[in-house]
């Protein structure tokens, strides 16, 4: 036999008596399964209470249920199963998320504190797209710089000297190497 429960439960259940089970309720109280209590032509008997040394309700409503809770417990367990094997996903990921971000294992990466750093994340991104755009218009300037025509400027630098640097400074933006 396996060492699964569910596996173990799922045997458990293979071969038993088919239906809801039930108390007939009679003097011999015959444990059956499917028919009614008007009506026991379907029924199928499984057990009569004189085998078992006449059980107290407890151990009849247990033995009733039996099958149910069994079958039952089977499936919230391979449900949470699932969800685990969902989690440890989710989990693996804010692992890597606390590594990017410098949040040591242990500490709390969810719920405000994972806000607040990303907050400061996109507050800081966009700043440094900002500065990007207005170094890119700089560089752009310089690149089509010609002489003569910025006096604060103008003999500074050599114009191509000037457009020269404008022009790796928009190569670096763009990612290029030098």
């Amino acid at each position: 036999m396996t060492d699964d429960v569910v596996q173990r439960a799922r045997q458990a259940l293979d071969g038993i008596t088919p239906g809801k089970w039930w108390w007939t309720g009679e003097i011999r109280n015959r444990l059956v399964a499917d028919g009614r209590p008007d009506d026991l032509t379907r029924a199928r008997e499984i057990i009569r209470c004189a085998a078992l040394l006449h059980p107290g309700k407890p151990d009849a409503d247990f033995i009733t249920a039996a099958p149910q809770l069994v079958a039952d417990l089977a499936a919230e367990v391979e449900q949470l199963r699932v969800w685990k094997r969902e989690a440890l996903t989710v989990t693996a990921g804010l692992q890597d998320l606390g590594k990017a971000l410098g949040v040591p294992l242990g500490h709390r990466i969810t719920g405000l504190v994972a806000t607040k750093l990303a907050q400061e994340l996109v507050a800081e991104r966009d700043l440094l797209r900002a500065t990007i755009a207005r170094v890119r218009e700089l560089a752009e300037e310089m690149a089509a710089a010609v002489p003569g025509e910025d006096p604060i400027t103008d003999g500074c630098l050599p114009a191509d000297v000037e457009q020269s640097n404008g022009q790796a400074i928009l190569r670096a933006l763009d990612g290029e190497a030098q």
